[in-house]
């Protein structure tokens, strides 16, 4: 059967619209071409397949509907009720909290409201026992902080931070490497990041350090959290050191930060973090690029820009100098074959690299003739291309060559 919770939004800004564009997407999402009837979509899978994936039962009946909203400021909250209406939904909408918290219809409230807000709604709300949503982070100061844990510690709600790389696919597939023991016994958790501009959309909070806690806690607070989840440990020290580099004007957050987190079982994890723009999109235009490494005893999880692949090195096989060494093993360079005869230049590969005119080709006959030359020559080739890219160590020639 469908469930058809009823949610309120504290805030009605970007952050807090992109989050019902997410909610109604789930909702009206039509999962199958198939009619729907008491057992859907569990019967469609009882008949067609061996189980029935997590996700049906996670999703698949969730009809849920934005009762109220809560948003000082008239256009924000309009723009949002507005959006809430094209979904056939018409919220009650509320300027203050208080007639939200005493008026409102609703099973669950979304707190998406700035950083330094987070705090006066979601207490109230946990203390009526009202499950609540709250983006991250939790607060910008320590002592907001220690309040709104306890009072989540105190309540019989569900209490949920905004950290949705927890359950992202891609993060989730790192966790799980790391948890199988891919690499051995973690020792290091690397991430780097060089992004593009906060969006000035945002009101102006994330520029200020009072407001937002500071580009470390309004972003990367995610960086942090996937720490904590990988190492499953507890940070006992932190260092840290950064500063305005380029953006001076008009923002007191730092553009450039390295943050060193050391946990009670010596694993690492290290930030760097590098923010282009910071609020001045015409000085560049940079987009987000995000590495990270993950390394332990046994390899290392390379996690690349493009988070289409994640390479997995592991210690190399016998013979590996890597491997003698102690060091993980480098990823070889793909499979490659090289043909008899340089492309552009004539001729055909197996025709002895000879023109069609008779003349010879830039292999000539030591591509045919002499093929332990051509192996010997493609593999200082290689090693020399290895070196020029910053790897010192030689490689196995790949397979072809």
């Amino acid at each position: 059967m469908p469930f058809r919770p009823a949610i309120g939004f504290v805030a009605a800004g970007k952050r807090a619209r992109t989050l019902m564009d997410h909610l109604y997407t789930i909702r009206d999402q039509e999962y199958f071409l198939c009619n729907r009837d008491d057992g859907w979509p569990h019967g469609f899978y009882d008949e067609f397949a061996t189980e029935t994936p997590d996700w049906v039962d996670d999703v698949s009946d969730l009809q849920p509907s934005i009762t109220a909203i809560m948003n000082p400021g008239d256009e924000s909250r309009e723009t949002a009720a507005e959006r809430c209406r094209e979904h056939g939904d018409d919220p009650a909408l509320y300027a203050d909290l208080e007639p939200f918290l005493d008026e409102g219809a609703f099973d669950a409230v979304v707190v998406a409201s700035p950083n330094d807000r987070h705090v006066e709604s979601a207490v109230p709300l946990l203390e009526r026992d009202i499950d609540t949503f709250c983006e991250k982070p939790l607060a910008t100061t320590l002592p907001a902080h220690d309040e709104l844990i306890g009072a989540a510690e105190a309540t019989d709600a569900l209490f949920y931070v905004g950290f949705q790389r927890r359950v992202a696919p891609y993060y989730r597939k790192i966790k799980e490497l790391l948890t199988a023991g891919t690499v051995g016994d973690l020792g290091m958790v690397s991430h780097v990041e060089v992004r593009d501009p906060f969006q000035s959309s945002s009101g102006g909070f994330r520029f200020s350090e009072a407001r937002s806690g500071g580009a470390l806690l309004e972003k990367n607070s995610h960086d942090f959290d996937l720490f904590n989840w990988y190492t499953e440990a507890e940070p006992v020290r932190v260092s840290a050191f950064g500063g305005q580099h380029v953006f001076t004007r008009d923002t007191d957050i730092v553009d450039q930060a390295t943050v060193n987190v050391q946990y009670d079982d010596g694993t690492v994890g290290s930030q760097l973090c590098l923010y282009n723009g910071v609020g001045h999109a015409d000085v560049y235009d940079v987009h987000t690029r995000k590495t990270s490494e993950y390394r332990g005893t046994d390899g290392v999880v390379i996690a690349p820009d493009s988070p289409e692949d994640l390479l997995v090195q592991r210690r190399g096989n016998r013979g590996d100098h890597r491997r003698r060494s102690g060091l993980p093993r480098r990823r070889h360079l793909p499979d490659a074959t090289v043909p008899a005869v340089s492309p552009g230049k004539g001729g055909a590969p197996g025709d002895g690299g000879r023109r069609e005119e008779g003349g010879r080709g830039v292999a000539g006959r030591r591509a045919v003739d002499r093929p332990g030359r051509r192996r010997r020559r493609n593999r200082r080739k290689l090693r020399h291309r290895v070196r020029r890219n910053g790897v010192t160590r030689s490689v196995s020639t790949p397979q072809g060559i």
